[in-house]
C-alpha cells in the first residue's frame, strides 16, 4: 500500500506566498491522511481551477485522485479522491461513487460478473466528468448528463462522414440515456504515443500526419460549426491570465506575448475551415492491421484547421513519453515528418504564418492545461517560452 507524501507532491510549483498555497497545503496533509490504492499500474491525476474576481482569480475547485488498476483484493480499479469546491467545501469520494456522474455505481452492478471478476476493463477516469470502460467488445463512455447528447451526437456525425472516407473511426452502438453513457465499437491495437522512438519517429508521425489530413477532409454536416471568430483571442487571454495567476513569475512575459498575438491574430478563411477532431493526440490515433483508427471524437467541430494541427503539435511531449525525454531533435523530427505528410495527403501548402499564430497560441494553452493539472515540468518551460517567442516572430 502506498501513501501520497512529498514523492508525489502537490501543487509543488505554487511559491510558499501564493495566495492559494495556504489551501494546497491543507489539501496535502489531507492527501497524507489517506492510504492510496495499490495495484499493477497506480497514478494520480489533479487538477486546480479558478474564477475571476475583480482581484484576479480566486480558488474554485480542486480534486486529487489516488487510482489504481487491477488490485490485490481483485477489482479492476480502485480510486480514492479528494474533492474541494468553494460552494461545498471538501469531500472524500471512493470510486464508484461520484458526485456528478451518479449513474456510474448501477449500471455497473448491473453488469455480469466474469469467472469470479468484474466483466469490464476501466480505461480512463476523470473525477467529476467522464468515465470510459470496456466490456463485451464495446466502450462506453459515462458523460455528465448535460453533455451527453452533444458529445454523442459529435461521433455520430464523424462515424456517417468516415463511412464515405478512408478514415477509420470506431463505430457508434447506442446511447443509453438512462444512465447517461453512449458505446462505441472497442478497437484492439497499441496507441501512436506507447510506440514512437527514434527508429520509427519518421514512419510513425508521417502516418500521423495522412491521417490527420484525411480526417480534417471528412464531409460531417452533421458537426457543429466553431464560427465565433474571437474564441481563438479569448483562449490566449484566459491562458495567459491562468498562468500568471498559478506561475507569476511569468507574467510579464506571457502579457507581452499575449499583446503581440493580439495584435496579429489571422483573420477568418474558409480555406483554412475543415473537420477538426479537437483533441487529436498521439494516444487517440490506435495502430491495428489495416491502418490506425482514430478515436475520442467528443469534441470534433467545423473550426479552423490550423488550430487542430497546432494543437497536436504543441500536446507531442506531454503525450508521448519518448518524445519527452529524447533529445531536442527527436521532437523537431517528428514535427516536420507530421507537416510534411499532412501536405502531401492534403495536396496543399500550410501557410506558414497562419500556423505560426496558431502554434504560439496553442502552446500556451498546453502550458495553461500543464500548470492546472499538475502536470508541468518547470524544466521544460524554458524550450516552450522560446518556441513561442519564435512563433510570435514568424507570425508577424
Amino acid at each position: 500500500m502506498g501513501v501520497i507524501t512529498t514523492a508525489t507532491p502537490v501543487f509543488d510549483f505554487l511559491a510558499e506566498d501564493h495566495p492559494f498555497a495556504g489551501r494546497v497545503r491543507g489539501f496535502r496533509a489531507r492527501l497524507d491522511e489517506r492510504t492510496a490504492p495499490s495495484g499493477d499500474r497506480y497514478q494520480v491525476s489533479s487538477e486546480v481551477k479558478g474564477r475571476r474576481t475583480s482581484l484576479g482569480f480566486a480558488l474554485d475547485r480542486f480534486y486529487c485522485s489516488m487510482q489504481a488498476w487491477n488490485t490485490p483484493g481483485g477489482e479492476p480499479f480502485e480510486s480514492t479522491t479528494l474533492y474541494w469546491s468553494a460552494r461545498h467545501g471538501a469531500q472524500w469520494v471512493q470510486f464508484p461513487a461520484e458526485p456528478y456522474l451518479r449513474q456510474i455505481p448501477a449500471y455497473l452492478a448491473s453488469l455480469p460478473s466474469h469467472r469470479g471478476g468484474s466483466s469490464y476493463d476501466v480505461l480512463r477516469y476523470v473525477p467529476l466528468r467522464r468515465f470510459t470502460f470496456r466490456a463485451a467488445g464495446l466502450v462506453g463512455k459515462f458523460k455528465r448528463p448535460s453533455r451527453l447528447q452533444d458529445s454523442a451526437g459529435r461521433a455520430t456525425a464523424v462515424v456517417a462522414a468516415a463511412q464515405r472516407s478512408s478514415v477509420a473511426v470506431p463505430a457508434m452502438r447506442g446511447v443509453d440515456a438512462v444512465h447517461s453513457i453512449y458505446f462505441q465499437d472497442a478497437v484492439d491495437g497499441p496507441a501512436l504515443s506507447d510506440l514512437v522512438g527514434p527508429g520509427n519517429v519518421t514512419d510513425l508521425l508521417g502516418r500521423a500526419g495522412q491521417v490527420h489530413a484525411e480526417f480534417h477532409a471528412l464531409d460531417a454536416p452533421g458537426l457543429p460549426v466553431a464560427a465565433d471568430a474571437l474564441a481563438p483571442l479569448e483562449d490566449v487571454v484566459h491562458s495567459t491570465d491562468w498562468i500568471a495567476a498559478l506561475y507569476p513569475s511569468m507574467t510579464a512575459w506571457l502579457y507581452a506575448t499575449r499583446d503581440r498575438l493580439l495584435a496579429t491574430a489571422p483573420a477568418t478563411s474558409a480555406a483554412a475551415s475543415g473537420t477538426c477532431h479537437g483533441d487529436l493526440v498521439l494516444s487517440h490515433l490506435l495502430v491495428t492491421d489495416t491502418g490506425c483508427t482514430v478515436i475520442d471524437l467528443d469534441l470534433a467541430h467545423i473550426g479552423d484547421r490550423y488550430r487542430d494541427l497546432a494543437l497536436f503539435l504543441a500536446g507531442l511531449p506531454a503525450d508521448a513519453p519518448a518524445l519527452a525525454t529524447g533529445a531536442p531533435t527527436l521532437l523537431a523530427e517528428a514535427e516536420r515528418a507530421y507537416l510534411g505528410a499532412y501536405e502531401d495527403r492534403s495536396g496543399e501548402r500550410l501557410d506558414a504564418r497562419r500556423l505560426a499564430w496558431h502554434r504560439a497560441s496553442a502552446e500556451l494553452h498546453q502550458l495553461a492545461v500543464l500548470f492546472a493539472k499538475d502536470r508541468i515540468r518547470l524544466d521544460d518551460v524554458p524550450r516552450v517560452r522560446a518556441l513561442v517567442d519564435s512563433s510570435v516572430a514568424a507570425a508577424r
